[in-house]
């Protein structure tokens, strides 16, 4: 992007506000209606473990990048509220994790990095688990050197994930100028508003390399043929593709597209991915019934021209759960549901691809500075496109075909590329 310096010398916070960027059929915090659907004991302070050795990795753990800390000697963290215990029961990838828990507001904890820890061309992620409370956001910080220059990242755990799961670290605020190649302290802590009893669990913290640029990637969802009309020329005036997520069984109906209008819209570079709905996946008690959907939705889509598409799901109503995320992995290779931050590019685990409500402008665009500037991956959520006069009247519209090409002509301008989840899965051995 032109200037970027001056455009940008302090990127907007999203933090504890990214927990209500939802709407529509994908809102996990309203009342709307659903719209259908150690480091190494030998390592010092500088030098992450280098993990390139072929080795088994049960998600969310992974096998790749260099380990940052695996948590076996808890010795280097300190509290920064609460307490800190080695709990061997919860153990993900070695003998033990930490549980970090407290009573009040804040739980968290905190290494320092005196020889500096160098970070430059990577990403941060680890593997999380929180028991309470749910939603809630988990921050991860990076000093680098210090507080006036530093990231953030607050990741939306959802209320039904009570298991493990990948986060990366996809920075949602920034301070100052960061420079990663001398990260002096990296924080890991939990805000509760409700002053409720916190516990959560960390382990397998890692970097990966980064990509060389960033990313942006619009979906929208629900099949809306409003995305037909006013979404897709927009994007074709400007050599852009995006993602359709449909209901197979809303298609052809009233305000809905057709399979031609798809077919239309894959030819144009669109990815046409899966948007299961039901009421299995409002309660996520019948795992059977889940398997059956997502089982079928993909087999529509693949058996129908869109096989590129089909690979990815974009989770209904932003409930999920371990065992539903098993069933995924059968069937896809991304998933993707809200949890308010950018995401690391190349992928550490696909399943869990964090995406947000790109109506909401401001925010959505301090994500798009933010993955521009640090390569990460900024995804974008809509519904139904209608011209402003219309939007009151259509329940099925969350976004104006105005708010449309202003977001438009602002990635125009930023040095991002817009990719569809086919796209990036077909070049992450590439990035």
């Amino acid at each position: 992007m032109d200037d970027q310096t001056d455009r940008r010398q302090f990127i907007t916070a999203l933090g504890a506000g990214s927990l209500a960027l939802t709407a529509g059929c994908t809102d996990q915090f309203s009342d709307a209606t659903p719209g259908g659907d150690d480091n190494g004991e030998d390592s010092d302070d500088t030098a992450p473990v280098d993990d390139n050795e072929e080795q088994d990795a049960t998600p969310p753990a992974i096998d790749h990048g260099e380990v940052v800390d695996d948590f076996e000697d808890l010795d280097e963290w300190a509290a920064l509220e609460g307490d800190i215990t080695p709990d061997e029961d919860e153990a993900l990838t070695g003998s033990q994790v930490p549980r970090i828990e407290n009573a009040g507001n804040v739980a968290g904890m905190f290494r320092a990095y005196p020889d500096g820890l160098d970070m430059e061309g990577h990403h941060l992620s680890l593997a999380v688990r929180v028991e309470n409370p749910r939603p809630v956001g988990i921050t991860v910080r990076i000093l680098a050197p210090g507080e006036a220059d530093q990231l953030e990242s607050t990741r939306t755990i959802v209320g039904t994930y009570e298991g493990w799961l990948r986060m990366d670290v996809g920075y949602t605020n920034q301070v100052g100028e960061p420079f990663l190649d001398d990260v002096q302290e990296i924080q890991i802590l939990i805000e509760s508003q409700d002053e409720e009893e916190i516990r959560f669990w960390v382990d397998d913290l890692r970097m990966t390399p980064a990509a060389d640029q960033g990313y942006v990637m619009l979906t929208f969802d629900d099949g809306v043929e409003s995305q037909y009309e006013n979404a897709l020329p927009l994007l074709e005036e400007r050599g852009m593709s995006a993602t359709a997520s449909v209901v197979p069984d809303s298609l052809n109906r009233e305000d809905r597209m057709t399979i031609d209008h798809l077919r239309e819209m894959r030819d144009a570079g669109w990815d046409i991915s899966s948007h299961p709905e039901g009421e299995a996946f409002m309660e996520l008690n019948d795992p059977e019934s889940i398997r059956q959907v997502i089982e079928s939705d993909y087999e529509y889509l693949d058996e129908r021209g869109f096989p590129d598409g089909a690979r990815s799901m974009f989770v209904p109503y932003h409930n999920t759960n371990e065992e539903v995320v098993e069933i995924t992995r059968e069937y896809h290779d991304l998933s993707s549901y809200f949890g308010g931050t950018p995401n690391a590019v190349p992928f550490t685990d696909p399943m869990h691809l964090s995406r947000v409500d790109m109506h909401d402008l401001e925010g959505f665009t301090s994500m798009i500075d933010i993955a521009e500037e640090h390569n990460q991956l900024a995804i974008g959520l809509a519904h139904g496109i209608v011209p402003e006069n219309e939007i009151e009247d259509d329940p099925l519209a969350d976004m104006t075909t105005e708010e449309l090409e202003e977001l438009l002509d602002y990635i125009e301008e930023s040095d991002v590329q817009v990719v569809t989840p086919s796209d990036l899965l077909d070049s992450q051995e590439d990035l």
